[in-house]
């Protein structure tokens, strides 16, 4: 019980479609990383701060303009570091969330030179 206190939502919803949006997303394909991003947004919109939704909603972003999989890469890279920022504005201390922005920046980098 004092671990799932622990967690950063209270709402079990949140956390179930957190934790559906991650088994949703592997193997990475273009289908499973819109409905891993659709199950996050779920997510979100049951708690806007829940830091692990925000950052990994970000990082299906980036996904997508890793992938080439989005036709509008400069909005998918503005919403992923837009989730990076509210994820790291609320999610304290947590590892996964303060590495978030620096994978996005990765991507980023990598991609906007083709």
């Amino acid at each position: 019980m004092r671990r799932s206190a622990a967690w950063p939502t209270t709402d079990l919803s949140a956390y179930d479609l957190y934790l559906r949006a991650r088994g949703a997303l592997y193997p990475i394909t273009r289908e499973r990383t819109l409905d891993a991003l659709g199950l996050l947004e779920q997510a979100i919109a049951v708690d806007r701060h829940y830091g692990p939704a925000l950052s990994w909603a970000a990082i299906c972003h980036m996904h997508l303009v890793r992938d080439g999989w989005t036709e509008e890469p400069e909005t998918s890279r503005r919403k992923a570091s837009d989730l990076a920022r509210q994820a790291l504005q609320v999610g304290e201390n947590d590892p996964g969330i303060l590495s978030t922005p620096a994978l996005c920046w990765r991507i980023s980098a990598r991609t906007s030179v083709r």
